[in-house]
């Protein structure tokens, strides 16, 4: 008696089409419904062409937090929230929202997010590590010196990158730039940027397949000129970029509205506030200004939101709220227990990404 597949009614195209659409979890569990589609379920092709459409699909965030027992080192660990299901709420805050745990225990910090994948680098050892929390996998990167370092997707070669920058120099008075790539799983020295710098941030930002430090240089011996140095993925070529206030220190650079933007900080009526700037027609603009409820509060991080004029914020001395640029109303996010501090926020997808490599990590 003929035993009937699915391919006996429906076409392999289809069935992939539709499998490609499915979350990832359910993804991963269909590697087991016969050798031919775990085979072309962990291939490269159906890899990317779900991760694709992953960038389709509404964004999430990534919240990071931190346990503090006494005695004990500090662990951290994080929770995946949709857009809007925000932990307002002591009582209702994190039902139904589980903590993931992340790899390394206390050492890592989030470098950033690129298709469902979290670049995070060891502290302490100074390695890095690519990790899928969706499908619970990671690849350990090999250690070398790092001072600046970002990630992000190539889309020219369909490649993920990692970039790192030294900060020390060579006798020739560079800094060595390297790429780490996933599709070969090697490093190679690349060109550094002519222009010397010093480093304000540690952790590139990707905006439309470039990676964006803030750095500056020293004008007196006092007086710093701000500006961005650029590393675009296609060409691998640093470039830099002017700032619209190159005495403003400047904290950080955004993704808003689909274009690049930076965070600097004007002093007003001897109250910080920051102004949020938009590049575009290689022009900048000012979108949004926002400042802290207490005079000694300073803006740390801003994400955006992309359905409205929301934003997520981490000021110091107020910690972690969702703002509405406009009309300035703000609601605080609860901690997750009653040891635990909420630490970092970071944009993030859903995919299977890292399915054909690394390993478990659960």
């Amino acid at each position: 008696m003929h035993s009937y597949t699915m391919s006996d009614y429906v076409c392999d195209a289809l069935i992939a089409e539709v499998f490609e659409r499915l979350p990832p979890k359910s993804i991963v569990r269909f590697i087991f419904l016969s050798k031919e589609w775990g085979s072309r379920i962990i291939s490269p092709h159906f890899i990317s062409k779900q991760c694709l459409q992953s960038t389709k699909s509404p964004q999430k965030f990534m919240f990071q937090h931190e346990v503090a027992i006494q005695g004990c080192p500090p662990e951290k660990f994080c929770t995946l929230h949709s857009e809007g299901q925000w932990p307002l709420c002591s009582v209702q805050g994190y039902v139904g929202i589980p903590r993931v745990d992340i790899p390394g225990g206390d050492r890592p910090m989030i470098v950033g997010s690129c298709n469902g994948v979290v670049c995070l680098y060891d502290s302490v050892e100074g390695g890095l590590i690519l990790w899928n929390p969706t499908i619970r996998r990671k690849l350990s990167l090999p250690n070398h010196i790092i001072g600046m370092v970002g990630f992000g997707f190539d889309g020219a070669t369909d490649d993920y990158k990692v970039v790192t920058i030294s900060d020390t120099k060579n006798d020739r008075h560079e800094r060595e730039s390297l790429v780490y790539s996933l599709r070969t799983g090697t490093w190679r020295a690349i060109a550094s940027s002519p222009t010397p710098f010093f480093s304000e941030e540690a952790f590139g930002c990707l905006v439309n397949g470039s990676l964006y430090w803030v750095v500056f240089r020293f004008v007196t011996e006092t007086e710093r000129h701000y500006f961005l140095l650029s590393f675009y993925l296609g060409n691998e070529v640093f470039s830099c970029i002017q700032l619209p206030e190159t005495s403003w220190e400047t904290r950080q650079v955004l993704s808003i509205k689909g274009s690049l933007g930076v965070v600097s900080i004007a002093l007003e009526n001897h109250h910080e506030t920051s102004w949020i700037w938009m590049r575009r027609d290689e022009s900048w603009s000012v979108v949004y200004k926002v400042k802290g409820l207490e005079p000694e509060a300073q803006i740390l991080k801003v994400l955006p939101l992309t359905t409205n004029d929301d934003c997520l914020l981490n000021a110091y001395y107020e910690g972690f709220y969702i703002c509405d640029l406009v009309t300035g109303v703000r609601s605080q996010f609860v901690e997750f227990g009653p040891r635990t501090r909420l630490i970092d926020m970071e944009r993030y997808a859903e995919s299977i990404l890292l399915l054909d490599r690394g390993v478990d990590c659960r």
